[in-house]
């Protein structure tokens, strides 16, 4: 799945695949970094409401 939404991170992903802590901050932290401007004004829109 992440696979198929970040390609480019693909060989990253697997090459480091053996840590899996290491993956789970690295998804997190581009998460993070990808949705977090969405996430604000997703939240504000709710709150305006």
């Amino acid at each position: 799945m992440i696979a198929c939404l970040y390609p480019k991170y693909a060989v990253l992903i697997y090459t480091i695949y053996g840590n899996k802590s290491k993956i789970l901050i690295f998804i997190i932290t581009l998460l993070i970094k990808k949705l977090n401007n969405t996430f604000i004004n997703f939240s504000r829109m709710i709150l305006s409401y």
